[in-house]
């Protein structure tokens, strides 16, 4: 191989790599279901990174008896192994919202779901007096940053805060791609 086609390879191998990770998300915004979730008060706070709303949504917060069965055995789970472990959550319609209606450590086949991990997972300790009793897990979907146009981030803040914001998303094969809020 001559020298220039080495050069030609060398300098077009960089663009290639960073097409290829363009593709999953546009095929998702031009191919994927649109669902409208709901989300939950969050106060943010970060000077550095510019204009953005920070988001919780309420299918971050999972019950247990939605949680497959390793999770509802206390005794033998170890919660810090588990960690960032994947799921696929199975969504709902309920009215306007999406919702979860179950979570799976298999990859489901002809329904809507997302993909998500493991982050930790919820106690109750309002209704125990010796010891909490175990409510369920938090779950990450990779769509909790929303950057925003300068100047508009504080609005929007006051909104989440409150629990006012909805997020439109574009669901493609468990990918989700955050497009809007609302």
């Amino acid at each position: 191989m001559s020298n220039i086609k080495r050069y030609i390879l060398v300098g077009i191998l960089p663009i290639i790599i960073l097409v290829s990770m363009t593709i999953t998300p546009l095929n998702t915004y031009l191919n994927g279901v649109e669902i409208v979730i709901e989300t939950m008060p969050y106060d943010p706070r970060d000077v550095f990174r510019g204009d953005h709303v920070v988001l919780n949504y309420k299918i971050n917060e999972v019950d247990l008896d939605k949680l497959p069965a390793e999770f509802r055995n206390i005794d033998d789970i170890n919660w810090h192994t588990m960690r960032n472990k994947k799921l696929y959550t199975v969504l709902v319609k309920k009215g306007d919202f999406y919702e979860v209606d179950y979570v799976t450590f298999e990859k489901p086949k002809n329904k809507l779901f997302l993909n998500a991990r493991y982050q930790y997972p919820i106690w109750n300790y309002e209704d125990t007096k010796d010891k909490p009793e175990l409510k369920g897990a938090f779950l990450s979907y990779n769509l909790d940053k929303y950057f925003v146009p300068e100047n508009t981030g504080r609005r929007l803040e006051d909104l989440s805060v409150r629990g006012k914001l909805k997020a439109k998303v574009k669901v493609l094969n468990g990918y989700s791609l955050l497009v809007d809020i609302f």
